[in-house]
């Protein structure tokens, strides 16, 4: 039997990487240093195009680490969508006492993610599931992979170890903590080439 692993990219994104130089993530050489004793099957991934609107250059690097991931035979992307739309609030330094703001949502990641999880758990083809997140919204979806289909289950937070969340953890059958050095230890090269083929070069974004 095998594992599949399920990543929440955004929280992993926003939890361990935004602020270091470790973006450039091969994500099956992360997996085979984290989890081992996993003999992984599939890595599924989660995520959004991103807009640009605050940083023009993110769906460009965005789009290069989206090609690099393609060149990994056990990675799948799934896409979601993100939601842009002005909504009124309460202001927390009144008067005025609402004010409009502009509020941006991902819809369908972590909707997509249950949705996998839960199929490839009822195919019979594996006997554990790793959720890559730290959100406590998919404690049921755990729940439900371990009593209903007999999963075992493993969490990953991407956050500190202070952050994580317990209803998590108080549903898996193992947990682990990413670490600095082994995001710094698997990054792709700065250049993934495809000798023998006419296949352009993907190239490290220069601004990470």
């Amino acid at each position: 039997m095998a594992t599949n692993v399920y990543v929440d990219g955004f929280n992993l994104y926003n939890g361990c990487v935004r602020h270091t130089d470790h973006k450039w993530l091969d994500l099956e050489a992360f997996f085979a240093q984290l989890l081992p004793a996993e003999d992984t099957a599939a890595i599924r991934y989660f995520t959004a195009h991103v807009s640009g609107k605050e940083d023009p250059g993110s769906p460009t690097r965005q789009r290069t680490f989206l090609r690099a991931l393609e060149t990994l035979p056990l990675v799948s992307v799934h896409f979601g969508k993100f939601k842009t739309r002005p909504v009124r609030m309460r202001n927390a330094n009144p008067p005025p006492n609402t004010v409009e703001v502009i509020k941006r949502e991902e819809k369908r990641s972590d909707v997509n993610l249950a949705a996998h999880m839960i199929s490839d758990s009822a195919a019979g083809q594996i006997d554990t599931v790793v959720l890559v997140s730290n959100d406590s919204d998919f404690r049921d979806l755990l729940t439900m992979a371990k009593e209903t289909y007999g999963m075992r289950v493993g969490v990953v937070n991407p956050h500190p170890e202070a952050k994580r969340s317990l209803e998590l953890a108080a549903v898996a059958d193992f947990t682990k903590q990413i670490s600095a050095a082994v995001l710094a230890s698997a990054q792709f090269p700065a250049q993934i080439t495809f000798p023998g083929t006419k296949r352009k070069p993907i190239n490290k974004p220069s601004s990470w």
